[in-house]
């Protein structure tokens, strides 16, 4: 060893003390643990209500809150929560774990310096004699029973409360303590009656009476139709269903279990929809509608409670073969057509696209109006109000047989399409088809564009047009 060196010995010698101290905190660090209690904060900062109660929100298993309007209960099921008392229902789980987040979590308004054992014959003062309420907690194989008194002097933004086994008393948000005293199962209540995600759904089926529309989705991501017919479908309206499936909640729930599903319009739903992920199937029903504001009465299968959503949201999901399946009755862009010709009750008419401008070239040799026409084209080329029907073998049965106008138009490719229209509907509407045996309707304004004369189409001469 080198002159002036110390062995390891030496330099310990004299630090007997220091070491002693080290391995108390150590020693004391790992008692709290095998308690299941935090280490003690740093002086001069308020500790969780965990550290008092030895238990973090994430370890609850059940709670109960006994007041004196009655016992509220819920216990975990995995990632899921469910009420126990006083009804027997799916909880929300984000609500019931911020609840325990807030009460368990978060630190502690002030402590109090005082036990139990030391205002024991002054519990009232506390509001700790008959507590507003007493919440037992369930985890890691123990119980844990809190008491939430009355508020603390200073303006009542404060109350007390105490874990009984720890015996300190400390004060807690009186907010979080008014929750804890008045909040009621409707308030942790799961509402969303499809707890689904729209991007997992493989399957949608949607029975509206008679009709069953289904709908599958593929290995790429896109949906198909596959009944009544084998279809493409209308991708926004099918995105606009599986989005108000995925958001459907109860405004709330009218009754718990009815022996009278018929007085809610449930025995015989008029819209019945089952969507299907990797969880299984899951299936609501929707019944009457009540209310001035045509809210209706719902029903997730396997839930005997009795449900309320809004209209919009009835109205959202009311959709099958008509609005989901494909419904372009004349497939073009707008920019691709080079020609196009109407007949209708004020005779036939011919427009052409000739170099970037539109010309009317019958009855009469003129410029169009090339916003009017743009216009038209646009229309035309837009998805229709509703398929009716898919393979129709009485065209007469719509007016078909005889149209009351046409439209043939022609694109950059040399092909055309033709456009029939027929009878009115009662939408009020028009029913057309192109040059299959598919039978779509159309709303009333289409069908006025198209019975439009010549002249209407025509462009304005240059005085008209700046003082339009």
């Amino acid at each position: 060893m080198a002159a002036g060196g110390q062995t390891l010995a030496n330099r310990l010698r004299g630090k007997g003390g220091l070491i002693a101290v080290v391995l108390i905190i150590l020693l004391g660090l790992l008692i709290w643990k095998d308690q299941g209690r935090t280490p003690p904060p740093p002086p001069g900062k308020n500790p969780p209500v965990s550290e008092y109660v030895g238990l973090r929100s994430d370890e609850v298993e059940e709670i109960s809150i006994k007041r004196p309007t009655g016992v509220l209960a819920l216990a975990r099921h995995g990632d899921d929560w469910v009420l126990t008392r006083p009804i027997q229902a799916d909880a929300d789980a984000t609500k019931v774990n911020e609840m325990l987040k807030e009460l368990l979590d978060i630190g502690v308004a002030t402590q109090t310096g005082v036990t139990l054992a030391q205002v024991a014959d002054r519990l009232a003062d506390y509001g700790l004699a008959k507590p507003a309420a007493v919440v037992t907690l369930k985890g890691r194989g123990k119980t844990h029973v809190i008491q939430v008194g009355g508020p603390a002097p200073g303006g009542g933004s404060e109350s007390f409360a105490v874990e009984t086994g720890d015996g300190r008393l400390f004060t807690i948000a009186t907010y979080k303590a008014n929750d804890l005293k008045k909040k009621k199962a409707a308030d942790y209540r799961q509402m969303s009656l499809l707890r689904i995600k729209g991007d997992q759904l493989t399957d949608v089926q949607i029975v509206q009476g008679s009709e069953v529309t289904e709908l599958k989705r593929d290995s790429k991501g896109d949906w198909q139709m596959l009944r009544p017919v084998a279809a493409e479908v209308d991708r926004p309206e099918v995105s606009s269903v599986v989005s108000a499936l995925q958001n459907l909640q109860a405004e709330k729930f009218v009754v718990e279990q009815t022996d009278d599903p018929a007085k809610y319009g449930l025995d015989k739903p008029r819209l019945k929809i089952t969507v299907t992920d990797k969880r299984g199937a899951h299936t609501v029903s929707f019944g009457k509608s009540f209310g001035k504001d045509g809210q209706v009465y719902a029903q997730r299968a396997g839930d005997p409670a009795v449900a309320v959503i809004a209209k919009y949201s009835f109205t959202d999901l009311n959709k099958g073969y008509g609005k989901l399946r494909n419904r372009i009755v004349m497939d073009f862009d707008s920019d691709d057509v080079t020609k196009f010709e109407i007949t209708n009750a004020h005779g036939s008419m011919a427009f052409e696209k000739q170099g970037g401008d539109w010309r009317l070239i019958k009855p009469i040799q003129a410029k169009a109006n090339g916003t009017a026409v743009e216009d038209l084209l646009i229309t035309l080329s837009e998805p229709s109000n509703a398929a009716i029907e898919e393979n129709c073998r009485d065209l007469a049965k719509y007016g078909l047989d005889k149209p009351k106008a046409t439209v043939v138009v022609w694109t950059k490719d040399g092909n055309s399409q033709t456009l029939f229209v027929g009878k009115k509907s009662p939408l009020p509407g028009y029913y057309v088809r192109s040059s299959g045996t598919q039978v779509f309707e159309v709303l009333e304004q289409t069908v006025a564009q198209i019975q439009v004369k010549p002249t209407e189409l025509k462009a304005k001469p240059a005085g008209d047009a700046a003082n339009s």
